[in-house]
């Protein structure tokens, strides 16, 4: 199965490549595979970045009906493609039955550029408040950055698409675009309403993007040493014996992000729905009903899991290229601690000595509190010294901070 899907994806990609010309102008496919569904949409990713950060830059008030720039025009013909890349796998059915169809496959692509963007403004957020030394200052940055790029994104999606509607029903009644003085007007109007959808994304996202990063690049999996060794061994059998640790994490690993987007998801599309209903009408979804909790569930449910299959891919090459091959700084730090364990161990150095070398290291920042928790674990009789450094090494890093 998965041979044929492969064999009609390349066939495909290469009956697009040489009718691309003629994109958008012919009838909508009546087949189609998943491969190539996939390899577009993954292809216009970074003319989606693109726009997707223009919508972050301007915000709710720079979208327009009437008076497009050049960044909006490219933003709308961006949407444009992504639209008729849907529509071309509408009828081609699914790809996981009854949960992914191929159109939303084809839907990945902007999809994936909002999450890059939000992503990075959370990675942004965490460095710029790198340098506070107050306990979760650096989380409390990161949660900022991504719900600002988050909220900005989802606000001009929003008023931009309201604006479209009230624009063309205007031309349908009166056969003429609304006037930039009627655009304002409505921008006035439904400017409290933009503002309230894009922060329903703008929560939401800010707490997953968190969640994510540690669950994709944290080496130590959060919560996996809570898990009893005996009770991991007796579900997996000894069939599984070299494998089992790595399998059950990475397990762990995909449904923690499966869980944590699917919650965050669900909720930004309840709070969403309600402002939608007061815009153009219509029932609000209950926080009280479970139906409709499940009805908001299923809606994010396809895109939520090509993206946690997408960050899950992600997350195991930045695990594999930072910690395994090293990439330069995770090699180094690996020699080094390999280095003062043999020679603490041969006798070449004293208690003082390693622990000299060891706090060095951590307040130069290569070694973080999971490698002095691991020394620790190592070296019962360092403990305690080792916590010490710790406290010594921060009132320093304070005071230098402090001091410039």
């Amino acid at each position: 199965w998965l041979m044929d899907e492969f064999d009609a994806g390349v066939k495909e990609i290469e009956q697009s490549r040489a009718g691309a010309r003629d994109e958008g102008m012919g009838r909508p496919a009546t087949e189609g595979s998943t491969l190539g569904a996939f390899a577009k949409t993954i292809g216009r990713v970074p003319e989606n970045l693109a726009a997707k950060a223009i919508m972050a830059v301007q915000g709710q008030a720079g979208a327009s009906a009437v008076d497009k720039g050049i960044a909006d025009k490219f933003v709308d013909w961006v949407e444009k493609r992504n639209q008729r890349l849907a529509e071309s796998y509408e009828k081609t059915g699914d790809f996981i039955p009854g949960l992914v169809s191929k159109r939303d496959v084809a839907e990945l692509g902007p999809n994936l550029a909002f999450s890059g963007v939000s992503m990075a403004g959370t990675l942004g957020g965490a460095a710029v408040t790198a340098p506070i030394l107050v306990p979760g200052a650096r989380v409390a940055g990161a949660m900022a950055g991504g719900a600002a790029a988050a909220y900005r994104m989802d606000s001009y999606q929003a008023m931009d698409s309201w604006l479209k509607k009230r624009n063309e029903e205007n031309i349908k009644l009166f056969g003429k675009p609304i006037s930039i003085e009627e655009e304002n007007k409505f921008k006035k109007e439904f400017n409290e309403l933009a503002t309230k959808h894009g922060l329903w994304e703008a929560g939401p996202e800010a707490v997953g993007n968190v969640l994510d990063l540690a669950l994709m690049t944290a080496k130590n999996l959060p919560g996996a040493r809570f898990v009893p060794k005996k009770l991991v061994k007796k579900i997996a059998g000894k069939a599984l014996k070299g494998v089992t640790g790595k399998a059950v994490k990475g397990a762990a690993r995909v449904g923690g992000i499966l869980a944590t987007e699917e919650s965050t998801e669900a909720v930004t599309q309840m709070g969403q729905q309600r402002v939608e209903a007061e815009v153009e009408g219509g029932e609000k979804r209950q926080w009280t009903s479970g139906e409709d909790w499940l009805k908001s569930a299923k809606e994010v449910l396809p895109q939520v899991i090509m993206l946690t299959g997408v960050m899950g891919a992600g997350g195991a090459a930045y695990r594999k290229a930072t910690q395994k091959e090293g990439g330069g700084t995770g090699k180094l730090k690996q020699q080094i601690l390999n280095s003062i364990i043999e020679t603490y161990e041969s006798g070449e150095q004293t208690d003082d000595q390693v622990i000299a070398a060891i706090l060095d290291g951590h307040k130069g920042g290569l070694f973080d509190k999971n490698d002095l928790e691991e020394l620790s674990k190592k070296f019962p009789n360092l403990k305690d010294k080792i916590e010490a450094g710790k406290k010594i090494v921060r009132a320093e890093l304070v005071k230098e901070q402090l001091s410039s």
